[in-house]
């Protein structure tokens, strides 16, 4: 008989920084999920999300910046993440092989879920 696992891999109402996630928006829901390959020393550039997003870290590592600097979180092969909302951030492989990143958007229908820096 083949036995059925789950592992709760992300049960939170915060972002990596500790802010509270919003409230969702009115209107149709929308939801996406990418992967994400960011090579060696890649550079995720500078962006913001205005819908809520969680993650997770399929192979190799991943570290998140602010803006400023100030806050930051790497995560590891096997680690979920809730994205920031609403705030511009910025993230780099630091590591030697590809990090491949499997992301979750909830939004509206129309609406961007991401929008990078120009």
């Amino acid at each position: 008989m083949n036995d059925i696992q789950a592992e709760e891999l992300l049960l939170t109402s915060t972002s990596w920084d500790g802010s509270l996630l919003p409230e969702y928006g009115s209107g149709q829901p929308e939801v996406e999920v990418v992967k994400i390959v960011v090579p060696p020393s890649g550079q995720v550039s500078l962006h913001t999300h205005p819908v809520i997003n969680a993650g997770i870290i399929l192979s190799g590592e991943l570290v998140f910046q602010s803006e400023d600097g100030r806050k930051e979180v790497h995560l590891l092969e096997g680690e979920a993440y809730a994205d920031v909302v609403n705030q511009w951030h910025k993230g780099f492989n630091p590591g030697h092989r590809p990090t491949v990143i499997l992301i979750f958007h909830a939004g509206l229908k129309g609406k961007p879920l991401a929008i990078k820096q120009s």
